[in-house]
Order: C-alpha cells, then sequence, then structure tokens
C-alpha cells in the first residue's frame, strides 16, 4: 500500500479538478461533482484516508443508496467509484481500487416503450388541442429518431440539397439525413414534415417554434407531451410496476420501425456500436412477451418467435 495520507476530501478535489480537464459537456460535468460529492459523504466524509477504504465499505455505501429505491444513482455511483480509485491509483495516493471486487448494479427499466396506436392517438388530441406545434415535434421525432434536445435545434437552413443536417448534441456525430426518408407504416416522409413546419418560415427559423420565433426548451416539450399523454391514456395502460412514456421513447419506436422496415438503424441513430441501437430494440414486452418457438423436425415454414400477452409470474413448483 501506498504511504500518502491524502484524504477522501483533498483526493475528491484533486479528483475532480482533473475530470475538469476531460472534454466533458458542463451538465455532464456538474452531475459528476454531486456524484463526487455524494460519494464523500457515503465513504465516511472527507476528513478519512483514501488508504483505509475496502470494497465492503464502498459495497455498503452504494447498497444503502440502492436500498433507498434509487437504482440508477447506485448505478451511476458505483461508475463514478470506479474512476475516483482509478486515478487514485495512478496519483499514488491508492494501492488498490476497492470497486474492482464488486459488481456492478443493474437497475430494473421501469419506463415504459410506446407502441404506434399510443403514439397516434396522443397525436391526434394534441391535434384537437390546437397545439401543431407539438405535432411537428412528435413528427420530427417519430420520422427521423432524433433526440429531444436536437428536434429543438433544427432549423430551416438545416435543409440543404435535400438533406437534414443534424450535429447530435449529445454525441457530435453530424448526419446528412435524405429528406425521401420514409417511414412505410406510418405514412410520413420526413420531406412532407419538414417542409409543413418551414412553411411561411424565413432565414434559419426553428422548425419547432414558438408564435414569436423563440424556441421550445426541451424539458417544456416532455411536459406537454406527457400532459397529452395522460390525458389520452388511462393510467392503466402502464402496468403497475412501470412508468407512463415520455417523449424520448419515440426514439425507441422509431427504431423498431424502421428495423421492421429493413432501414439501417445503427446509421439513422448515430451510434458508435450496434449494442447501443439494440437496446433501443428492445419494446420491453409492451407488445407482448416473445416466445422462441420450439421446432420440429420436418416442419417447414414455422416462426422463430412469437408475441403473447401471457401471465408469468405463477411461482414454479417445487
Amino acid at each position: 500500500m501506498p504511504s500518502s495520507q491524502v484524504t477522501i476530501g483533498a483526493w475528491a478535489n484533486e479528483f475532480g479538478q482533473l475530470i475538469s480537464t476531460r472534454a466533458l459537456k458542463p451538465k455532464t460535468l456538474s452531475d459528476r461533482f454531486t456524484h463526487i460529492a455524494h460519494l464523500v459523504r457515503l465513504l465516511g466524509g472527507p476528513d478519512r484516508p483514501l488508504t483505509t477504504l475496502r470494497p465492503v465499505d464502498v459495497a455498503k455505501a452504494i447498497r444503502s443508496v440502492w436500498d433507498s429505491g434509487r437504482e440508477h444513482l447506485a448505478l451511476r455511483l458505483h461508475i463514478e467509484a470506479d474512476d475516483f480509485f482509478n486515478e487514485a491509483i495512478i496519483a499514488g495516493h491508492a494501492g488498490i481500487n476497492p470497486v474492482t471486487h464488486l459488481k456492478r448494479p443493474r437497475p430494473k427499466v421501469r419506463r415504459s416503450r410506446l407502441t404506434l396506436d399510443q403514439l397516434l392517438a396522443i397525436r391526434r388530441r394534441c391535434l384537437k388541442r390546437g397545439r401543431q406545434w407539438l405535432v411537428d415535434a412528435i413528427d420530427i421525432a417519430l420520422v427521423t429518431g432524433l433526440r429531444i434536445g436536437d428536434v429543438v435545434k433544427l432549423r430551416t437552413n438545416h435543409i440543404v440539397e435535400g438533406y437534414l443536417l443534424v450535429s447530435q448534441q449529445k454525441t457530435g456525430v453530424r448526419q446528412a439525413i435524405p429528406l425521401d426518408l420514409k417511414l412505410e407504416v406510418a405514412r410520413i416522409t420526413l420531406r412532407k414534415v419538414v417542409e409543413r413546419c418551414a412553411s411561411g418560415k424565413v432565414g434559419n427559423a426553428l422548425l419547432v417554434c414558438k408564435n414569436n420565433g423563440r424556441p421550445y426548451h426541451k424539458n417544456y416539450l416532455t411536459s406537454a407531451f406527457s400532459a397529452e399523454r395522460d390525458s389520452t391514456l388511462p393510467a392503466s395502460t402502464w402496468g403497475d410496476d412501470r412508468r407512463p412514456a415520455t417523449f424520448h421513447e419515440i426514439r425507441s419506436l422509431s427504431e423498431r420501425l424502421y428495423r421492421d422496415q429493413g432501414q439501417d438503424t445503427k446509421s439513422l441513430l448515430g451510434h458508435k456500436r450496434q449494442s447501443t441501437t439494440d437496446l433501443y430494440n428492445d419494446d420491453r414486452d409492451i407488445e407482448g412477451a416473445t416466445f422462441r418457438v420450439v421446432p420440429i423436425p420436418g416442419q417447414r415454414r414455422a416462426p422463430s418467435h412469437i408475441k403473447a400477452q401471457f401471465g408469468c409470474s405463477a411461482q414454479s413448483p417445487a
């Protein structure tokens, strides 16, 4: 073990300065500072020597957060602690990383997916209430698979030579999405959507904006969508252990529909890894659980899987 007597608090300050030099967005950096401060409190306070920490200490800290019902925070703290101790080893302040010995928490995803029928019902209500701007945002998100933060930043001058030019805010990925892109099952084309949104606008006007041309904040748009969702669909739609689908779930719906259509959804969503795109493809059994068909030798044209609403909660016999 190193002879360093640096305290958790002193190393937290040094570690904070270190991550500040990384190419992180302000929101990400702010969240990480919050996580670091949380870790300092959970691990015994700023005056505790860093070298006294053992795997059991970190395990208890993260477990306390998990048991309080904040499962995703427990995961974030696990990831933060791993980086925290790895950098402490490099700096000569620690000899082991106690997080290495711990299993990563696996929170259960409770947010429901959307079906196309549900989204169209919400869309019809928005139209009925005269909220065309929200309809425009829904249509853009559905036909492009873009995140809400990118939808609210699209402008008329992003339409160039038959393409919609997008620089994704979260990843920095730059895309030129053809205006001929069409989501067959929803009978919607990108060209018609952007032409409708751009109609009557000049210069670099926002495609989705207030009457005075000012932007909608993505949080306001999310809240407006959730309000229309709750007015359209009963709470029982989502089940007892699920949270209602949010605007962001349009991105997953878009991916699933386009994949069924044969579209390269990894390129459409701007992911670097197929495994990331596959997370969006998981429908979380909203359209029924998936069952693998047991093949019978010699039988042809049998499906490989079927979907069905089927209760599987009964306990197995001992």
